[in-house]
């Protein structure tokens, strides 16, 4: 191959790379924004009409993103990223700080209560990003990896022949 050729397709593949990169970044920044940052809000708030409402936040970002239905895995589907049973869990803490929100703050259940619903916010695992990599960004996530190896490949083979 002439030098100008793979000169060309060095710098192709460099601003594809950059590219898929970045909008994989972006889409990772919203996803985190619209729904796992909204979790973790929920999670640290001591108020539960603040829980309630960041989780419902949560849920219309799941929503938006259409992450109510499927799995985040492409191949090993499990419970643990089934995204119905993911949804239901959310609204399920939603009603739980609803019911908190009518309780009396001085009550050992309402501390009992705030403190179980937090635990089990902090322990839910949403898999949002998994979701979107696995269905509407797979093909992204795809080019972009394919993208990255091919212009390492590509550089250690014009380095070691030139």
């Amino acid at each position: 191959m002439d030098n100008k050729v793979l000169a060309t397709l060095s710098v192709v593949f460099s601003v594809l790379a950059l590219v898929f990169t970045i909008i994989l970044g972006v889409t990772s920044y919203q996803i985190n924004r619209d729904i796992s940052g909204r979790k973790t809000s929920a999670q640290v708030s001591s108020v539960p009409n603040d829980m309630c409402e960041y989780m419902s936040k949560v849920k219309e970002g799941m929503d938006v993103w259409q992450m109510t239905s499927g799995y985040a895995a492409i191949i090993f589907k499990t419970p643990d990223n089934d995204m119905s049973l993911i949804c239901r869990a959310v609204r399920q803490h939603i009603d739980q700080a609803e019911v908190l929100t009518k309780m009396d703050r001085s009550s050992p259940e309402y501390q009992t209560g705030l403190d179980n619903l937090r635990g089990s916010i902090r322990e839910l695992d949403l898999h949002a990003f998994g979701f979107w990599s696995a269905h509407d960004g797979l093909a992204l996530t795809l080019l972009c990896w394919a993208t990255w190896i091919l212009l390492f490949v590509f550089g250690f083979w014009w380095i070691l022949t030139y």
